[in-house]
């Protein structure tokens, strides 16, 4: 388990995200390391849960849950338009 202000050394990585079940409140990311991840709506970091898409790039940390790998602090990436 982490506590704020212990994120700052941990390993995240980037993925897509490739399904979101809102009823649910939960979602799937395909890592960039080939793992596919499920987060929880409260995992997502500066996002509403719901606005999140298919195909949306994240950058989250792995973990391991009771079912296999999930993905914790969930953030999506938001591309910097060229030239600014």
């Amino acid at each position: 388990m982490h506590i704020d202000g212990e994120l700052d050394d941990v390993k995240r990585i980037v993925g897509v995200v490739t399904a979101i079940k809102s009823e649910q409140k939960f979602g799937f990311i395909h890592g960039d390391d080939d793992e596919e991840y499920f987060f929880h709506h409260s995992a997502v970091v500066g996002a509403v849960f719901p606005s999140m898409q298919p195909g949306d790039k994240v950058r989250f940390i792995p973990s391991v849950g009771p079912k296999g790998p999930r993905a914790v602090a969930v953030k999506r990436v938001v591309p910097v338009e060229e030239g600014k």
